[in-house]
C-alpha cells in the first residue's frame, strides 16, 4: 500500500527507546546528518534496534507521526500505512488486515502483553478499538513475522501499541500537562441540508486531557477521554449512516519508581468503556430491530521490573498483569417479542520473563510467557409478553479456561556488513472447554516455531534482507465452544480440532540516505489445517428457523483448507528539498484458497497512497495526502454470502485529504478538509462507508 506520513525521529518511546538512543549509538549512522528509515523499534526482536538493519519487515508510527494525524481511533491510525489495511464492521470497530490476515490470525499486543485472547474471533472484530490512541506514543508493525518473539495467532504478523511512558526529570520536581479538543463537522456537501447545520452536531467531539509529574526517581502521568460519536454522514448526498454514533471514556495512570540506580518499576492501570455501538450491516439488513453492543470494556493491569547489570547478563524485565475484558450483546429480532441479552467476560493472568545476554556482537534475549484465561458467557432472555426471564447457555461455554506456557529463545549476531537473527520457541497450551449442552473436553496442544533473518550492507545505504519464519494459532475457546449464529450461519461446536501451521519466506531491500528512504519486500506465505466452517447437522437438522420462514444452516468448524498468500509492498520516502517531503506507499496482495479453489475471503485490494508535505519550519506545515484503493472483485463463496460486500465486489475509491499544522510553546493547533472530493466509499469487507467531505479541527493546550 502507498502510505502517506514522515519519518520521523522520535526522542524516545519508552525505557527501551531511551536507553537506546544515550547509550547504543552503533545504531545511528557516523555523522550527525538525520537518515531516513532508520527509526529505533522494539517490535522485531522484544528489544530495541535500528530498522534499517533488520532483516523484517516493519511498519512504525513515531510519536510526531501520531501527533500530527487526524486522530480518532486507533484502528484507523492505520489506514493507508504500508502493508496494512483497516476492515471496519461498524463504526466502533477497526480491524488491521495484515498480508491479507486478520481476527485472531494478526496478533495486538499492548507493552509487548497480548490483546488477544481464547475469546478472539475469527475474521474483522472490534478489539483494537478498545485502546485508546491518546494514551500511545508509538504503534509498530511487524508483517509476516513473531510467533517466536510472541507465541500463537502471529500469523499475519504483530501490531504492537506502545504507550506514553513519563520520563524522569534531573530537576527536584516537574509538572506538565496538556488539554485538546477535537471536532469534526457533518458532512460538507451540496445537498439541500438543514440550514445551521454545518458545524453541530458534528461526527466527533473528542476531549482528552495528560498531566504529568517528574522528580529524579519518581514520575507519573494521568490521562482521559471523552468522546461522543454522531452518525456517519457518507461520501455523496447520500442519508446519514442511521444509527452508527456511540459514546467512550477512557481513564489511565502509569507511575515509574527508581529505587535504586539500575532498577526501574513500572506500574500500569488502562481503562476503556464504550456503550451502545450499533452493528449497522445487521440494523440495516431484514430480520432485526436491535442489534447493539451494550457494553465494551476493557481494563488492564500491569506491573513491570527492568533491572540492569553488569557482566554477560545486562538486563532482567520481569512483567506481570491481569486484563479483564466485558462484551454485552443485546439482539432483538423483527416480530420477536424475546429480547435476548448475549454476557460475555474473560480474565487474563500472566507474566512474562525476558533476559538480555550480550558479547562479542551477539546478543542472546531469552525468556517465559505464561498467559491464563478464564471465560464467564451467559445469554439471558426476556419476553416483554410474560415479563419473563430465562438464562440459556451463552456463546461460549461457561467457566472453560486455556493456559499457555511458552520457552523462547532470541539471537542477534553482528557479523561485519552483516546481520543475523535466529529464534525458536515452544509451547504448550491445554484448553478446558466444560459445555452443559456438549460435554467436557481438554485439548492439548503442544508446538515449536522458528524464525531466520539475515541483513547485508552492500552498500553503506543500501541493505539487502531475507528472513523465513514458522506460525502457528492454537485452537482457542472460541473454536471449540462458539454456539450460535455468526454472520449467514449458525455454528455447532467441534471439540476436535488441531493448530492453523505457517510458512513465510520474503525478500527485498532497504535503503537509507539523508535524501531518501526506502524499502521494497515480496513475500510468500503457505498455510496449512486452517479452521474454516462446513455444514453440519445439529438434532436430526441442517438448519434452524425462528419464524417459520427464514432459515440459517448449520455448520461446524474444522481443519480442512490449504491456502497461499503471496505480495509485495513498497515504501518510498524523498526529502526534495530541505522544506518539501514526497512519501508514497504501496501493497499487492493476492491469496487462493487451494483447498476449495477460490480466492482466500476478504483479501484487499491493491492499494496505495501519496502524499506531499511542506515545512515552512519546525511549528508550522502542511500536507497534501492522496489514498486510493483498486477494485476488488475476486471473491470467496463467504464474501458473496457476505452483506458487506456488494455484489460483484467492492468498487475502486480514491480520497484526497489535506491539514495544515501551527505548533508553539503553549499551544499546538491542527486543522483539515477529509475526503475533500466527497467520494462515496467503503473500504474492503467494511459494514460502514467512509465519512464525506468534513472539517476537523485539533486544538492541544500546554503546560510546559
Amino acid at each position: 500500500m502507498f502510505i502517506i506520513s514522515g519519518i520521523c525521529f522520535s526522542d524516545g518511546f519508552n525505557s527501551l527507546y531511551s536507553q537506546v538512543n544515550q547509550n547504543h549509538t552503533e545504531i545511528k549512522p557516523a555523522d550527525s546528518v538525520e537518515y531516513i528509515l532508520q527509526e529505533v523499534v522494539i517490535t522485531a526482536n522484544r528489544d530495541a534496534y535500528n530498522q534499517f538493519q533488520l532483516p523484517g519487515a516493519i511498519t512504525s508510527l513515531t510519536e510526531k507521526d501520531l501527533q500530527q494525524a487526524n486522530i480518532r481511533s486507533t484502528p484507523e491510525l492505520l489506514n493507508g500505512k504500508c502493508g496494512v489495511w483497516v476492515q471496519k464492521t461498524n463504526h466502533g470497530g477497526g480491524s488491521p488486515y495484515i498480508r491479507g490476515l486478520t481476527g485472531y490470525h494478526t496478533l495486538l499486543l499492548v507493552d509487548g502483553i497480548r490483546l488477544n485472547n481464547s475469546i478472539f474471533r475469527s475474521g474483522p472484530n472490534q478489539y483494537l478499538n478498545t485502546i485508546d490512541p491518546f494514551m500511545l506514543s508509538a504503534i509498530e508493525v511487524l508483517r509476516g513475522d513473531g510467533a517466536v518473539q510472541y507465541g500463537s495467532d502471529a500469523v499475519g504478523g504483530v501490531v504492537n501499541l506502545i504507550s506514553y511512558q513519563p520520563s524522569f526529570s534531573e530537576n527536584p520536581f516537574h509538572v506538565r500537562g496538556q488539554l485538546g479538543i477535537k471536532y469534526v463537522s457533518p458532512r460538507l456537501s451540496n445537498s439541500d441540508e438543514t440550514p445551521g447545520a454545518t458545524f453541530y452536531p458534528g461526527m466527533e467531539g473528542i476531549l482528552h486531557g495528560r498531566i504529568e509529574s517528574a522528580s529524579e526517581n519518581i514520575c507519573m502521568v494521568a490521562s482521559g477521554s471523552l468522546k461522543q460519536f454522531g452518525n456517519i454522514m457518507p461520501g455523496g448526498n447520500g442519508q446519514s449512516l442511521l444509527p452508527t454514533g456511540y459514546d467512550e471514556y477512557d481513564l489511565g495512570y502509569t507511575i515509574r519508581i527508581r529505587p535504586f540506580e539500575n532498577n526501574t518499576i513500572t506500574g500500569v492501570v488502562q481503562h476503556v468503556n464504550q456503550s451502545d455501538i450499533p452493528i449497522y450491516h445487521k440494523l440495516v439488513s431484514p430480520g432485526y430491530n436491535t442489534y447493539h453492543t451494550t457494553l465494551q470494556q476493557r481494563t488492564m493491569y500491569r506491573l513491570s521490573d527492568e533491572i540492569e547489570l553488569k557482566g554477560i547478563i545486562d538486563k532482567i524485565t520481569l512483567n506481570t498483569f491481569m486484563i479483564s475484558a466485558r462484551e454485552n450483546l443485546a439482539v432483538e429480532k423483527s416480530g420477536s417479542t424475546d429480547h435476548s441479552l448475549n454476557k460475555d467476560q474473560i480474565l487474563t493472568r500472566g507474566f512474562t520473563l525476558d533476559v538480555r545476554m550480550k558479547k562479542r556482537g551477539i546478543t542472546l534475549h531469552p525468556g517465559i510467557d505464561l498467559y491464563h484465561d478464564q471465560v464467564e458467557s451467559e445469554k439471558i432472555i426476556y419476553n416483554e409478553l410474560n415479563h419473563i426471564k430465562e438464562k440459556q447457555r451463552g456463546t461460549f461455554a461457561d467457566g472453560s479456561m486455556a493456559w499457555h506456557a511458552s520457552l523462547f529463545t532470541l539471537c542477534n549476531a553482528e557479523m561485519g556488513l552483516s546481520r543475523l537473527n535466529l529464534g525458536a520457541r515452544f509451547v504448550y497450551s491445554v484448553t478446558q472447554v466444560s459445555d452443559t449442552l456438549f460435554g467436557k473436553v481438554t485439548l492439548k496442544d503442544p508446538g515449536l516455531v522458528w524464525n531466520l533473518g539475515y541483513s547485508l550492507s552492500v552498500t553503506p545505504w543500501l541493505r539487502w534482507v531475507f528472513s523465513m519464519n514458522s506460525g502457528y494459532r492454537t485452537p482457542n475457546i472460541s473454536d471449540l465452544s462458539s454456539f450460535g449464529i455468526a454472520d449467514y450461519r449458525f455454528e455447532i461446536p467441534n471439540t476436535s480440532l488441531g493448530s492453523e501451521k505457517s510458512l513465510t519466506a520474503e525478500t527485498g531491500f532497504k535503503i537509507s540516505t539523508p535524501k531518501l528512504g526506502s524499502s521494497f519486500v515480496v513475500y510468500y506465505t503457505g498455510l496449512k489445517n486452517l479452521i474454516s466452517t462446513k455444514p453440519t447437522s445439529y438434532q436430526g437438522s441442517d438448519s434452524i428457523s425462528s419464524d417459520g420462514t427464514n432459515y440459517v444452516f448449520y455448520y461446524t468448524r474444522v481443519n480442512m483448507q490449504q491456502s497461499e498468500i503471496s505480495g509485495a509492498e513498497i515504501q518510498f520516502l524523498y526529502r526534495y528539498a530541505p522544506k518539501l517531503q514526497f512519501n508514497m506507499m504501496a501493497s499487492y496482495t493476492y491469496g487462493q484458497n487451494k483447498t476449495l479453489n477460490e480466492p482466500v475471503s476478504r483479501i484487499p485490494p491493491l492499494n496505495a497512497s501519496v502524499a506531499l508535505s511542506y515545512h515552512h519550519s519546525r511549528h508550522l506545515w502542511a500536507s497534501l495526502e492522496w489514498l486510493v484503493a483498486g477494485k476488488q472483485d475476486r471473491l470467496s463463496s463467504g464474501d458473496k454470502k457476505d452483506s458487506r460486500i456488494p455484489a460483484g465486489g467492492t468498487p475502486s475509491w480514491s480520497s484526497l485529504n489535506v491539514s495544515l499544522h501551527l505548533t508553539s510553546k503553549y499551544m499546538d493547533f491542527h486543522a483539515g478538509v477529509s475526503n475533500l472530493l466527497n467520494a462515496k466509499y467503503r473500504t474492503h469487507g467494511s459494514g460502514v462507508d467512509a465519512y464525506g467531505r468534513n472539517i476537523w479541527l485539533h486544538a492541544i493546550v500546554k503546560l510546559p
